[in-house]
């Protein structure tokens, strides 16, 4: 017995460090992270109510009905919030209490009928000596959580083979990881009767998750959400070492007269702007072929778009585009009785690369481009 509460009381502490580590240091998570969280507070209650259900063994019959049927209600919580996540994570969810309404109805039915199990026995039953028996509607259970676990690990599945970007495709093949110990551990379950491994599973599968989660996170930056300067440079050895020749487009961009708003407005204004210019470059390539473009904040003011395999015609309709939001923004600040009047100067230069210094040489291009611009509105 003593092994198998240090089992759970391991997969416990495991869990709230990395719920600590999710917290620290910041003030607004995304809705992504809550979710884990989220698995992770159940994963807690899920080894509370395994110790519960086992201490209560052999001595009540009552303890061993409520420790099970929460027991058994969670792992089907639990990975249902997987599905959620997942559909968050590649970006299906829109509007997240319309899926939710929807995409919970299984779920919920079953939590339903589990908690009737003390009246139905349906999904077990405890006999006179307080010991647990499987009910015949355990599958039921099993077929509710691999059908939320299949379909997400077929969209996962299918978003891989669509993008183009590696970045995303690493991201995404790291949500294949939680499969992989949930399925091991399952399959145990199923097969030796009364072997209790799925806290082990879950435990590793949120692990992996997390470390990617954690990978992530290093090539994120902080304040704006795009990719920063380490992804850029990840991105270049990343189609350097493909040794093919790649079409790539640049496109720099930098706002005007930061360093006069900064030191005017303070520097919690030149923040929000910064904010405010990352969602109107999201906004102005999220309906286009994300899959060829990659958003950088390369740094201070400076932001960089880059294309594979793209048109000139399709860049200069980008930047077209970009621009037009841009005054969109300022009508809403002036509306907002906001001084300053925001204008970026952006440049781009294309090119095949297969080199560093290929590379090297069609950034300092696009560089060139951008002060040109910059010098002419100057001099306008």
């Amino acid at each position: 017995m003593i092994y198998y509460v240090e089992t759970n009381i391991i997969a416990i502490v495991i869990a709230i460090l990395m719920y600590l580590q999710g917290r620290n240091g910041t003030s607004k998570r995304e809705t992504s992270r809550i979710i884990f969280d989220l698995m992770l507070n159940t994963l807690i209650l899920y080894c509370i109510s395994d110790i519960c259900a086992y201490c209560c063994k052999g001595n009540t019959a009552l303890g061993v009905q409520i420790s099970n049927v929460i027991y058994i209600g969670l792992m089907g919580i639990g990975t249902y919030l997987w599905f959620l996540y997942v559909l968050v994570k590649l970006g299906y969810v829109n509007n997240l209490r319309k899926t939710i309404l929807v995409t919970s109805i299984p779920i919920v039915l079953l939590v339903i009928s589990i908690l009737f199990n003390p009246v139905t026995n349906y999904y077990f039953s405890v006999d006179e000596s307080c010991l647990y028996h499987r009910g015949p509607g355990i599958p039921i259970t099993w077929i509710v959580e691999w059908g939320y676990m299949f379909v997400a690990l077929y969209l996962n599945i299918r978003e891989i083979r669509r993008e183009r970007s590696s970045f995303k495709k690493s991201e995404y093949r790291g949500y294949l990881y939680f499969v992989i110990p949930m399925a091991v551990v399952a399959i145990c379950q199923m097969l030796f009767y009364g072997t209790t491994v799925t806290q082990i599973g879950f435990t590793i599968a949120l692990l992996m998750v997390n470390m990617n989660w954690q990978t992530l996170q290093v090539q994120k930056d902080s304040l704006t959400g795009l990719n920063n300067k380490n992804a850029f440079l990840s991105y270049k050895d990343y189609l350097i070492t493909r040794n093919r020749e790649e079409h790539i487009t640049i496109c720099m961009i930098d706002v005007d007269s930061f360093k006069g708003i900064n030191d005017t407005y303070g520097h919690i204004t030149g923040d929000r702007i910064l904010k405010d210019i990352a969602l109107v470059l999201k906004k102005s390539i999220e309906r286009r072929d994300s899959s060829s473009l990659g958003l950088y904040r390369y740094g201070g003011d400076e932001f960089i778009l880059v294309g594979l395999d793209v048109s000139e015609s399709f860049m200069e309709e980008i930047i077209h585009t970009i621009h037009q939001n841009v005054e969109l923004l300022n009508k809403e600040n002036h509306k907002k009785n906001k001084e300053y009047t925001l204008s970026l100067s952006i440049g781009y230069a294309s090119s095949k690369i297969n080199s560093l210094a290929s590379f090297n040489e069609l950034i300092g291009l696009e560089d060139i481009k951008m002060y040109e611009s910059k010098k002419k509105k100057k001099a306008s």
